[in-house]
């Protein structure tokens, strides 16, 4: 099962003078299983391509397809496909609406034909994976702190057992331990075979988690490929617009200066890198 994005182009006010083109060209692809991050800059077209991997919006040139189902506007398989592939929005403000938390987590599974016990069972599964209590499921959503908003926004999408997870950036306004549980549940949910696809300016965690990373600038893809092709590529002078990891860039500085053989994320790999050069 997979996700395949073609040649994808979007222009947002097409035809109008406020006309700008936020994706031009931008190809990739995940697996379930797989953590794909997307990372860019503001403006980059990063939740641009998000909103068309479950029909949020539709390709104008190129395409995008879930299992084979191509998603478009008149397509009959977009309904299966954003079963198939939950979105969790940046702001969680943008997805919730019900007046309880156990109303919001239970409307996904429960429009998708779910009811009963199996309901109950997966409103409390989901609850525990997002690391909430039970008793969370009276109080109204928008009573809540951001962090626990977002975890409720989360967990609405795990309920629904989707093939793919797109996670806007999840990480937005999160302490240090918030992201560390964020990591951890990335990891644990593709290791039970969901795809992750991961949005974010953070190019740190993102070459920290990824089995893959697109790294878009001004609509265009600027790198695809794993962590370490992408960690290479951004060090090229032409193409540091995002700042790099501070290991990253010292052991950049230091290839560039002979000390080292190359690039890396390791600060044990780099210190090992510097000793066998002594």
């Amino acid at each position: 099962m997979s996700i395949v994005v073609k040649e994808l182009y979007h222009t947002y006010n097409l035809g109008l003078p406020t006309e700008v083109t936020a994706l031009s060209g931008v190809s990739m692809s995940t697996e379930r299983g797989e953590i794909v991050s997307v990372v860019g800059l503001m403006g980059s077209g990063k939740s641009t391509l998000a909103q068309h991997l479950n029909g949020l919006l539709f390709a104008q040139i190129g395409s995008v397809s879930v299992d084979n189902c191509e998603i478009t506007a008149k397509s009959v398989f977009t309904n299966e496909v954003r079963r198939k592939v939950g979105y969790v929005f940046q702001y969680p403000e943008q997805q919730i609406f019900s007046e309880t938390v156990e109303k919001e987590i239970s409307f996904a599974p429960t429009n998708w034909g779910v009811t009963g016990t199996e309901l109950t069972k997966r409103i409390k599964e989901s609850l525990s994976t997002v690391g909430l209590d039970e008793n969370v499921l009276t109080k109204n959503p928008f009573t809540l702190s951001s962090g626990i908003k977002r975890r409720v926004a989360i967990a609405s999408v795990i309920a629904a057992t989707p093939d793919f997870i797109v996670l806007d950036e999840p990480n937005a306004g999160l302490d240090a331990r918030g992201t560390e549980e964020l990591i951890n549940l990335m990891k644990t949910q593709a290791d039970q075979g969901v795809g992750i696809v991961h949005i974010t300016h953070d190019l740190t965690l993102a070459l920290s988690i990824s089995d893959k990373i697109l790294v878009l600038d001004e609509g265009k893809s600027i790198s695809w490929g794993t962590p370490k092709k992408t960690a290479e590529l951004l060090c090229l002078e032409h193409l540091i617009k995002l700042p790099l990891p501070d290991i990253l860039n010292l052991s950049n500085i230091l290839k560039k200066r002979g000390k080292v053989n190359q690039v890396t994320l390791n600060p044990y790999e780099l210190a090992s890198m510097i000793s066998e050069r002594e």
